[in-house]
């Protein structure tokens, strides 16, 4: 980001973008020429300190604030110039300086749309010949940062702590216990992700994920309900810009269960991404797997498609809508046999200040069966219904991104499933910790 300041302290000059005046704020023992003279100094972080100390007075006035997203920009906090020098643009969308001033922070915050964007606002003021071939210099510089293809690397670890009224209900699995006892117990679960992707040329990428979960419960009678996950995925990614593109997948993975018993699942599958226009986007995604229980050597075959509608009609809130739809064709030794499934599902993004959002969102699931428990049992109390399964999930969360490449979450989720079978019911509780890393 110096390198980036250091360059448009001189285009500011070569625009010939006027200096910010000499407004007085004598009762502070602050003016702007002071300022300045800090700035050129180094003495960024006192200044810092000493303005942010004045922005609840002088805050809406466009001198003031300009000064202020420069002096941020200078103590390296782009997130809070943004939204400093957005107010500005506000109210003063000529501020030429205020507008260099933000293209240079979104650079900073890795937002090259949003440079882009305020560049070609600048071109527009029609500059000197002279500014105008530097300004086009980071234009091509935000170009290749945008080709859709890049080289990257993402990395998620996440700490969950939780509370399973009925751990024995197997949460989405199927594993035909018998016993009606429910035990109630904390757990903790750790997951990690490894994301790789390699651009093939600008448009295209090839894309390794391999993930890695464990939950441990902490009740002696629930242990035998542990499980550990182990997933890969490989994936084709066509780019026709940034905001579309479609992607073919394969995967493979094995759930260990009690007793070490496992259950291994194989799939493939495709994703598209639609940028409709600047508030609406929808995503689809269909897959196909096969699972294979080593326990009960049993097997079924599930085939699910999904899409997903994000309507963001303002740059601070954003509304998603989802509706899946999902089918499970089973051999005659799984338990309940043949299923189909629907989940509808919203969420709601709140951009509450530079770097901070919150969000929440709410799931419903209904999945029917189409045979009984077991056929020996249909005939015993409890068994002699086929399985029907109702599924709520809520959750709400705050999410931290300090800069372009570190993000922090703080979640908390709930989830209650109620079924005919008491076996399958359970309520559960988790407070998540997740922090990840993308470059």
């Amino acid at each position: 980001m110096k390198r980036i300041i250091k360059r448009q302290t001189w285009l500011k000059a070569v625009i010939g973008i006027c200096v910010l005046g000499t407004h007085a704020y004598a009762q502070d023992e602050l003016d702007i020429s002071a300022v300045q003279a800090a700035l050129a100094a180094g003495e960024v972080q006192t200044l810092y300190q000493k303005m942010q100390a004045l922005e609840a007075k002088y805050a809406g006035e466009v001198t003031f604030d300009a000064l202020l997203g420069q002096v941020a920009l200078a103590a390296d906090d782009p997130a809070y110039a943004t939204w400093v020098l957005e107010r500005v643009l506000l109210l003063a969308p000529y501020h030429a300086e205020a507008r260099l001033d933000l293209a240079r922070a979104y650079l900073a915050l890795g937002n090259y749309l949003g440079a882009q964007e305020q560049l070609h606002a600048l071109l527009a003021l029609k500059p000197p010949a002279s500014a105008q071939a530097a300004i086009e210099y980071y234009l091509a510089q935000t170009e290749q940062a945008l080709a859709p293809a890049q080289d990257a690397d993402y990395i998620l670890l996440v700490l969950a702590q939780g509370y399973n009224d009925n751990a024995s209900a197997y949460p989405q699995l199927d594993l035909g216990l018998l016993s009606l006892d429910e035990i109630a117990s904390p757990y903790t679960r750790l997951q990690g992700v490894y994301q790789y992707q390699k651009a093939w040329d600008t448009h295209q990428a090839f894309q390794w994920t391999t993930s890695w979960s464990e939950q441990k419960h902490w009740r002696t009678q629930a242990q035998a309900f542990d499980t550990r996950l182990l997933n890969s995925q490989w994936a084709w990614q066509v780019f026709e810009d940034t905001k579309n593109y479609w992607q073919v997948f394969t995967e493979a993975g094995v759930l260990w269960l009690d007793d070490d018993n496992y259950r291994q699942h194989y799939g493939v599958g495709a994703r598209a991404v639609w940028q409709l226009n600047k508030t609406h986007q929808l995503i689809s995604r269909q897959s196909l797997r096969d699972y294979h229980f080593d326990s009960r050597k049993s097997e079924y075959t599930e085939l699910s498609w999904q899409l997903d509608w994000r309507y963001q009609p303002h740059p601070r809130w954003r509304l998603d809508t989802s509706l899946a739809l999902a089918t499970e064709e089973a051999d005659q030794q799984k338990p309940n046999g043949d299923a189909w499934s629907w989940e509808a599902g919203f969420g709601v993004e709140y951009v509450v200040a530079p770097a901070h959002i919150l969000a929440a969102d709410y799931s419903y699931q209904f999945k029917d069966y189409s045979h009984y428990y077991a056929e020996g049992l249909r005939y015993l109390p409890g068994f002699d219904v086929k399985r029907e399964d109702k599924r709520q999930s809520a959750s709400i969360s705050w999410r931290w991104q300090w800069n372009s490449h570190w993000q922090m979450v703080l979640s908390g989720h709930w989830y209650e499933q109620d079924a005919n079978l008491p076996l399958y019911t359970y309520d559960q509780y988790q407070a998540v910790l997740s922090l990840s890393y993308f470059h």
